[in-house]
């Protein structure tokens, strides 16, 4: 794969690497929720339409045998709640030290002064662009005047 990546970036094409989460507790089973996840992300960011109701309702129907499973016994409910908890809490802990960082599938929208700084960047290299066409322009004129 990465491999793969370095030739497609030197041949100047853009590349990307995709990472699903999947519950441990259901990571020997099909889980078609977390291939919906990659493939949505995927179609978002290469603007793809792709069809994908038919996993879309394997997701659902995989999760509604989960609850099912889980509804039954009191032990499942007690360890499903503590690894979504222990999973909240990691991902408050990650939110809190990258208060800017992005989840994967999270759209990365940039802070008000970040947008402000891009465009003063732009506007400063329009300046420098017509001050060198100027200076050109000028350095022309002399030139044919004197000649």
């Amino acid at each position: 794969s990465l491999k793969l990546e370095r030739l497609l970036h030197t041949r100047g094409k853009n590349v990307a690497g995709y990472t699903v989460h999947v519950p441990h507790y259901v990571a020997a089973s099909p889980y078609p929720a977390a291939t919906l996840k990659l493939l949505e992300s995927v179609a978002e960011t290469a603007q793809l339409n792709l069809p994908l109701l038919s996993i879309e309702r394997d997701a659902e129907k995989v999760q509604r045998q989960l609850s099912e499973q889980t509804e039954n016994s009191m032990e499942i409910q007690h360890v499903v709640g503590a690894l979504e908890k222990q999973y909240d809490d990691e991902i408050e802990r990650y939110r809190k030290k990258h208060p800017q960082g992005a989840l994967p599938g999270e759209p990365v929208v940039p802070s008000g002064d970040e947008i402000g700084a891009e465009f003063e960047k732009f506007l400063a290299s329009l300046s420098e662009n017509d001050e060198a066409d100027s200076s050109d322009s000028a350095e022309e004129s002399s030139q044919d005047s004197e000649d």
